[in-house]
């Protein structure tokens, strides 16, 4: 199985965070390269080693391993994990120079006595000049039961290219387990049909374009029911998962590969986090634990939607024509913004200028700050001094006052803004950008209830999105709007009972 994988750096190091690795113990555990040497090899030849470990009679709770090559010379035709210790999986078999293979396994934890971990497949490339090179450890490290560090050494092996290995040869290198070997090369993430041909079908979402594996937990499953188990197991995480589909989350499709992995897709410009990864990991593992599925195979990537980038352009060109211009211009009878109804503005409009920061305002923080002032205008509502509160479209939040009462409107501004304000400085938002609006009350029921049916036509469309496999899960501009406009109670007045 091969997987690029460019979060290797960080899912690596947690796996022996989660096992709380502290210390090393007094265990001559061993892990080596056989065999150890291979003489007369020529340019074509193909060969095979295996990597074997020895925990000298200590349980071993995971291994990080990983094998270093030289690419002027050889080359990587296939791997092959053992399937020695059951648990969470971490692989990169790219032909890059390194070859990692990382566990965190699951109890009850076993020791192993020259037990084959890894077999690597190689190939002598044409032009390999004759002489003798290494199989080397960069670093290898098992862990007990404890998430402690077991102490021993790690062997590599030499390959004679047109020469025979003996006494006289360099011997293998040898590095204490643990000790990592510092290397300036670095793992790039490649498309993963660049890799190999695999198909995929997705039951949410669309097909994303330049799409890329980011990686792959659990073990491939080899019972013959598991194509049926994968198909059922999609539809029951698809409903826990929908708080992480877009918008409110990152992810845009779900579905599974003809590897026999699920699939779990992220719009690639909003940088999904690790926790994020190990997050919804977690949900589809419990998923698969109740059907009796252990180490359940998941692939995660990402990838690019056109229409759902040019929504999203679309809003950050609307968002940065109001900074330029600057949000006071609303009361500016000169400004192309003018609008005569506008009787006071506060804060500033965010700078956005990335796919991410729009997502971040439009779908997060302006959800989060709406939530928080939901249950603070309830006098205001039930009287009909506020008729509505909103996000528009332009970026800001948009509050009508009715234009018939019976208020000092300097004072009332002056308090909602501040409630607002509050609220967004509880997340992390300063200077939040707020209109105040003269509305007359017919005026406002009538925009409140198209905006009720738009709201309505919205959720129709994200329930087929969710229903319908290929459906592209762009939503269009206006409906965008709508999804992001968080109105207060529907955005009309609340009726006494």
């Amino acid at each position: 199985m091969w997987s690029n994988n460019k979060y290797l750096k960080i899912l690596v190091p947690t796996l022996f965070i989660l096992m709380v690795a502290v210390g090393n113990v007094s265990a001559a555990a061993s892990v080596i390269i056989s065999p150890d040497s291979q003489s007369f090899l020529s340019a074509g030849d193909t060969f095979s080693v295996d990597v074997i470990v020895d925990s000298a009679g200590t349980d071993l709770s995971g291994f990080d391993i990983r094998v270093a090559y030289d690419t002027s010379v050889l080359s990587v035709t296939g791997a092959t994990y053992s399937g020695l210790m059951s648990g969470m999986l971490v692989e990169q078999y790219e032909d890059d120079g390194e070859i990692l293979v990382a566990v965190l396994g699951n109890e009850p934890y076993i020791s192993y006595e020259e037990e084959t971990i890894l077999t690597i497949d190689f190939k002598v490339m044409d032009g390999a000049a004759d002489g003798t090179y290494s199989l080397d450890f960069k670093e290898v490290r098992l862990q007990n039961e404890n998430g402690k560090d077991l102490s021993g050494t790690a062997t590599g092996s030499i390959v004679g290219v047109g020469i025979e290995v003996d006494a006289t040869s360099t011997p293998p290198g040898s590095i204490d387990l643990g000790s990592p070997v510092k290397s300036t090369s670095v793992s790039s993430s490649t498309s993963v049909n660049s890799v190999e041909q695999v198909g995929y079908s997705y039951i949410f979402g669309s097909t994303p374009v330049d799409y890329e594996v980011l990686g792959r937990y659990g073990q491939l499953q080899t019972g013959a029911n598991w194509s049926q188990e994968v198909l059922t197991l999609e539809g029951r995480v698809e409903d826990e998962l929908k708080e992480y589909f877009l918008w409110h989350g990152k992810v845009t499709s779900l579905g599974t590969n003809s590897d026999g992995y699920l699939v779990v897709v992220f719009y690639e410009p909003l940088m999904v986090e690790r926790s994020e990864i190990e997050d919804i990991y977690d949900i589809i593992d419990a998923a698969a634990k109740d059907m009796d599925i252990d180490n359940v195979p998941v692939e995660f990537g990402e990838g690019n939607i056109p229409a759902i980038s040019d929504d999203l352009q679309e809003l950050m060109t609307r968002t940065q024509e109001i900074e330029n211009e600057g949000i006071d211009n609303f009361m500016n009878a000169q400004s192309s913004l003018y609008d005569p109804a506008v009787i006071a503005t506060f804060g500033d409009i965010p700078r956005i200028r990335t796919e991410k920061e729009c997502w971040q305002w439009y779908f997060q923080d302006s959800y989060d700050i709406s939530l928080g002032i939901g249950d603070e205008f309830d006098s205001d509502l039930r009287s009909g001094v506020l008729l509505s509160t909103r996000l528009s479209p332009g970026g800001y939040f948009e509050i009508d006052i009715n234009q018939e009462a019976d208020v000092d409107r300097k004072s009332l501004t002056d308090e909602v803004y501040a409630i607002i304000n509050r609220e967004a400085l509880d997340i992390g938002v300063s200077e939040v950008p707020v209109v105040f609006k003269l509305s007359a009350p017919d005026e406002s029921e009538t925009l409140t209830s198209t905006s009720e049916e738009e709201t309505v036509e919205t959720e129709d469309v994200e329930n087929q999105v969710q229903e319908t496999p290929g459906f592209n899960i762009a939503i269009s501009l206006l409906s965008i709007s709508m999804v992001c406009y968080v109105i207060i109670r529907f955005g009309r007045r609340v009726n006494e009972d």
